[in-house]
């Protein structure tokens, strides 16, 4: 949508204000936290609209609030594929059976990206609420023993949590997921 004036935006938004609110793009950037060349990406392939106000280039705010819904979705999700095998005493999961079912490929380098903040962001919310890291239970595929991905290592040092042995915190923590789980089911 193009507006030549900032009157003629103003009159169409009178009429629609829900619909028509915008912030700019670097607005938009930092509240999606990623680079204006990521905003430019979603408006090029049409995840956002852009909306030009005499030559200022914005974003309807209503899909930004629409997109961060869309997020807060497959967290929930992942969140509970994850916790439904902690109840069933299962001790790892693959990358592949989280992501697959929220539409997420082991294959694409933004996905794996993707389930990395979604995964960071389970866990944070599970340590701040019973000091448990649930995304303990997500491993990559290697062949002999299986382990989460750095990311994992990296969350926990980063809530001040100290170990030395990498295996014997990853035992511990599935040790105190499952317990956790069992107890709730």
């Amino acid at each position: 949508m193009i507006f030549e004036s900032v009157d003629a935006y103003l009159t169409a938004l009178r009429k629609e204000p829900a619909k028509l609110a915008v912030v700019s793009i670097m607005m938009a950037a930092q509240a999606r936290k990623v680079s204006r060349a990521g905003i430019e990406r979603m408006l090029k392939t049409g995840r956002l609209t852009e909306i030009q106000i005499a030559g200022t280039r914005c974003v309807l705010a209503k899909e930004l609030i629409d997109l961060e819904q869309l997020e807060q979705d497959v967290v929930a999700r992942v969140r509970k594929e994850i916790e439904k095998a902690a109840k069933l005493g299962v001790s790892h999961l693959f990358y592949q059976d989280i992501m697959t079912p929220v539409g997420l490929s082991t294959r694409v380098p933004a996905d794996r990206d993707r389930i990395g903040k979604i995964l960071g962001e389970i866990s944070s919310n599970t340590y701040e609420e019973s000091e448990i890291l649930l995304s303990v239970l997500v491993h990559k595929k290697t062949a002999g023993r299986t382990r989460p991905s750095d990311g994992f290592f990296n969350l926990a040092r980063s809530l001040d949590i100290s170990f030395d042995d990498p295996d014997a915190f990853v035992a511990k923590q599935t040790s105190e997921v499952l317990k956790h789980y069992r107890r709730r089911k």
